[in-house]
């Protein structure tokens, strides 16, 4: 159908749903005087059920979701649906159910069609994953400035801005999944997958996309990838190269035990707890070369027979400082070939294989062994707590005062309801939002992430908290460039919202000082000052009120 144009020979410019139009600007494709076809099943004078706008330009999203599906399996990758709104599998065991059998994807239920699609990696297949949310483009532009870009090869926009390269990988070699291989970017190899078109992030609600599409080729993976992924050394150190081959029989046996191992291990992070001293399941990413140098440093092997005793204090070190296990495994056994290679080991691959697993195992089941909580452990859960619409809103709400002098909050972003009857007794006046610019803003931000962190990770009901804590939080949420509080304006915001002995808040009561702490020579250190919660309450998550309300108040 031929787009129509005005008399200048230019495009008409199309209306949008809600114009009206005249009954000559309908235009049609061709000219005729026979009266519309009736559709088979329906009776004449019947209204018709016509389709969604969307769905008549762009197809239904099962018919889109089966056309892909089919259009994948027919260059021979392999597909598997995912749950709606989701990027888990549907199946147990998908890697091995996932097909590329177009009978059985048209057998699939019409309801799966509703939900996302994944491509299965591996068997010569892998995607280089880009997160733009962990600083994958940065990377992404420094591997292309050193090694030049890549070839032209199957590309995808994901949901979350990222994206999507797929390569063939070379002949016999067998490529696992890595996760970080620079920051932001991991490698999605045997057994992983990848969420593809026309699927929807569950978080963004944005589609997935290709600007590439498999079917117009994909390119082998380029050389200097391959290199840093089957991680070939240099030859003239005497180093060996570690060119995954063919399992034997023995080493089958052993990747059984060490997958049984490692479920068990996923299973015992998921399920634990932090009050029953186990590891919690937050996972943190690394330098995968900066943590080998660190563990070929801090826990060398000197001869043979001291092996093992180092391996289990390298997996505790890096297990209580809650490294994603698939990293702990790729650096456990690059310093493992790093210490074989100069003969200082005499245990072999499958044998180490099984240690790890075994070693990983006994470190998660015992229930004595805590994650250290230093810095970087509340850093990354103060990065995981995100403030919701309307504790933003109640940020910039009005405050209310009454006769008596006390005050609290108005409704949210300042907005004043019609007062009734009973009311314009009571109220005096609206005076300041609570909120009024970013530095308050900031400020009041970084004091509700403090105790929700308090309350949910650490089950403090008494808010114990230094001006450094304070300012680091509003840094990490502001960024870098922006040039921190000094001890003078610390001061002043914490006057405004916090009480102390003589001292009452001069713009909104949040937190009520119990007792003030002590700082050390050089003004680091010390104790913290503990403070009792009063009007921070109402700008908390049910979640944290509730934690307070069951963890018994007191002050050491």
């Amino acid at each position: 159908m031929n787009s129509p144009t005005d008399e200048s020979g230019q495009i008409a410019t199309c209306l949008s749903p809600d114009e009206d139009f005249a009954e000559e600007d309908i235009w049609w494709e061709a000219e005729s005087d026979e009266p519309p076809s009736i559709p088979p099943g329906h009776k004449e004078g019947e209204a018709l059920q016509e389709p969604p706008f969307a769905e008549s330009l762009l197809g239904s999203t099962e018919s889109r979701f089966l056309e892909e599906a089919l259009n994948l399996s027919a260059i021979g990758l392999r597909v598997h649906p995912l749950r709606e709104a989701s990027k888990k599998p549907r199946w147990k065991g998908w890697p091995e159910k996932a097909t590329s059998d177009q009978q059985a994807v048209k057998k699939w239920p019409k309801q799966w069609r509703r939900g996302n699609l994944g491509m299965a990696t591996g068997g010569g297949l892998i995607v280089v994953d880009v997160d733009p949310r962990n600083g994958g483009t940065e990377s992404l532009t420094r591997l292309i400035a050193t090694h030049g870009p890549f070839p032209r090869t199957a590309e995808a926009h994901t949901g979350s801005d990222g994206r999507h390269f797929v390569f063939r990988s070379s002949s016999g070699c067998v490529i696992g999944s890595r996760t970080n291989l620079e920051p932001g970017i991991d490698i999605k190899g045997e057994r992983g997958y990848i969420v593809v078109a026309p699927s929807i992030h569950p978080d963004t609600g944005l589609e997935y996309f290709w600007h590439q599409h498999p079917r117009e080729g994909i390119a082998d993976a380029p050389p200097w990838l391959m290199e840093r992924l089957l991680g070939q050394k240099d030859q003239k150190a005497g180093l060996r190269s570690t060119v995954l081959q063919k399992p034997n029989a023995a080493s089958t046996r052993v990747r059984r035990i060490s997958k049984a191992a490692h479920t068990s291990v996923r299973h015992k992070v998921k399920t634990a707890s932090p009050a029953q001293g186990n590891l919690p399941g937050a996972w943190r990413t690394g330098d995968h070369a900066k943590l080998l140098n660190e563990m070929k440093q801090k826990f060398p092997i000197s001869g043979r027979g001291h092996r093992h005793g180092q391996m289990v204090r390298a997996v505790g070190s890096l297990v209580g400082r809650e490294y994603d296990e698939g990293m702990i495994v790729s650096v456990m056994m690059d310093w493992w070939e790093f210490f074989y290679a100069q003969d200082l080991t005499g245990t072999d691959r499958p044998h180490m294989e099984a240690e790890l697993a075994a070693c990983l195992g006994s470190t998660h089941r015992n229930n004595k062994f805590t994650v250290g909580r230093g810095d970087d452990w509340h850093r990354r859960r103060y990065r995981k707590i995100q403030l919701s619409e309307k504790q933003r809103r109640l940020m910039k709400a009005s405050i209310v005062t009454d006769k008596s002098g006390s005050r609290s909050l108005g409704t949210d972003s300042g907005y004043r309801p019609r007062p009734h009857t009973h009311t314009c007794k009571t109220v005096t006046h609206i005076e300041n939002r609570v909120c009024k610019s970013d530095d308050e803003a900031s400020f009041v931000e970084a004091l509700i992430v403090h105790v929700t962190h308090k309350r949910i990770n650490i089950n403090e009901s008494v808010v114990k908290m230094t001006d450094d804590q304070i300012r680091q939080i509003a840094v990490e949420r502001r960024g870098e460039a922006w040039r921190s509080w000094d001890n003078q304006q610390m001061e002043r915001l914490k006057s405004k919202y916090i009480s102390r002995p003589e001292k009452p808040a001069t713009r909104f009561e949040l937190l009520a000082m119990i007792r003030a702490g002590q700082r050390t020579h050089g003004g680091h250190g010390g104790t913290p000052s503990q403070y009792e919660s009063t009007g921070i309450e109402r700008l908390l998550t049910p979640k944290a009120r509730r934690n307070a309300a069951s963890t018994p108040t007191h002050a050491a």
